[in-house]
């Protein structure tokens, strides 16, 4: 197998390029969840995703929380994990793992790994967290402070899942980061200069776009 470095992690796929990618982000018995935690006005945060574990050795996802990448003005986005094949210890590919309760501990601060910004391995480790297994087509809803990771994939065949996230329209992103340093650049910057002043828009996938004093601007999310 290849090193962690050499490997694929995402596929180039979005809402832009997959009318399929789009459409599930748009699934009506996925909304009524969403609804039911974000209120009924809803849009979709990022252009979604598909991560891909190549066979025979696919890279593992450290435990981290996704407000490690992106941090909003009030509860921010519910994420959706969907498996598009059965995942499970048993199979040996990869199954998701999560630390119960933990979205109550709000933001816990990162570091830099080759699995990008993670949880410290010592007070984290994947012993607290527990696994969940899965059929192809099922969902996973968690918090913006769950933590969450995946082991390597060490089966015969790829494992992939994509992922959308849906956010309360009157929400925006105020901190977007990769890395340990850029992010305490960006946290230095918003205590700065405060919450930006545009707020990028999503599609709108259940109800309405209220107007909220914020000026707007299209695709400028790049998750």
């Amino acid at each position: 197998n290849r090193s962690s470095d050499e490997q694929i992690m995402v596929l180039g796929v979005d809402y832009f390029t997959s009318a399929s990618l789009l459409a599930a982000s748009m699934d009506e018995k996925c909304l009524d969840v969403c609804e039911e935690i974000l209120g009924p006005n809803i849009e979709l945060f990022g252009k979604g995703q598909i991560l891909y574990k190549e066979p025979l050795g696919g890279h593992a996802k450290y435990l981290h929380q996704d407000s490690a990448y992106f941090e909003f003005a009030k509860k921010g986005p519910v994420g959706t994990l969907n498996y598009c094949v059965d995942t499970s210890l048993a199979l040996n590919n990869g199954p998701l793992h999560v630390v119960p309760g933990s979205h109550r501990n709000g933001h816990i601060e990162h570091i830099d790994t080759h699995s990008h910004l993670a949880l410290d391995f010592d007070a984290w480790p994947l012993s607290k967290a527990v696994p969940i297994e899965g059929k192809a087509g099922d969902t996973i809803f968690f918090h913006i402070h769950t933590i969450h990771g995946s082991q390597n994939n060490f089966s015969s065949k790829p494992r992939s899942i994509f992922i959308n996230r849906y956010l309360a329209c009157g929400d925006y992103e105020i901190l977007q980061a990769t890395n340990v340093q850029n992010r305490k650049e960006a946290k230095e910057r918003l205590l700065k200069e405060g919450h930006p002043k545009i707020k990028s828009r999503g599609y709108m996938v259940r109800g309405w776009r209220q107007y909220e004093g914020q000026a707007w601007e299209f695709g400028k999310v790049f998750h």
